[in-house]
């Protein structure tokens, strides 16, 4: 009885593991062979929008909207030249794809709109191994963006307390209301924004 309830409880411990997503974390763009006349840069990793799908139920794992911030410098004057997000929507089928992401506006705690126009970078579908459960094949299906923003509605939204979202895509729309968006995301943007954008 013993080792069944710590056998059990191992299992449970790696499924509570294997759905919380990637930790966040902020990593240089460039290394030590990187040209030193060009612009440096940081990207903050894995910064989740929401557990909301893009078709309205919830992720249990860690597939969903990603919002990477990225802040770019010129390498002598450390003037910015640029800011905005690295996007990126992992999901199961190609029916649940924005195919691709458009636009993302959003509104701010103070009532501000900031419209972000996102440029399509690539798209993945995978088809894996067979479901014996659901009886078709287990699949995933990425599509990824990129979107400049200015410099003041960086700092709008990272100094937001909370914001909504709404993701227009060419084939899917989605909504993420203030409850919806993670408290992990706006504290990360405010992290990034005042170690990297700011300093």
């Amino acid at each position: 009885m013993k080792f069944t309830f710590k056998f059990c409880a191992v299992i449970i411990t790696g499924i509570l593991f294997s759905c919380v997503a990637p930790q966040f974390k902020i990593l240089p763009t460039g290394d030590k062979f990187s040209d030193s006349n060009a612009p440096y840069g940081f990207v903050g990793k894995n910064n989740r929008l929401s557990t909301k799908s893009s078709k309205g139920g919830t992720h249990i794992d860690e597939k969903g909207v990603y919002l990477d911030p990225f802040v770019f410098k010129n390498n002598k004057s450390n003037s910015i030249k640029s800011v905005g997000f690295y996007v990126a929507h992992y999901s199961f089928e190609l029916s649940d794809g924005f195919r691709p992401i458009n636009e993302i506006i959003f509104l701010t705690d103070k009532g501000y709109r900031i419209k972000a126009n996102v440029k399509p970078i690539d798209s993945e579908f995978n088809i894996g191994t067979w479901n014996k459960v659901s009886k078709e094949f287990d699949s995933t299906f990425n599509e990824f963006g990129v979107t400049n923003i200015l410099l003041r509605d960086f700092m709008l939204l990272a100094s937001s307390k909370w914001v909504e979202v709404k993701i227009n895509g060419q084939k899917r729309t989605q909504i993420y209301n203030r409850e919806e968006v993670l408290l992990s995301f706006m504290n990360n943007l405010n992290a990034f924004y005042k170690n990297k954008v700011l300093n």
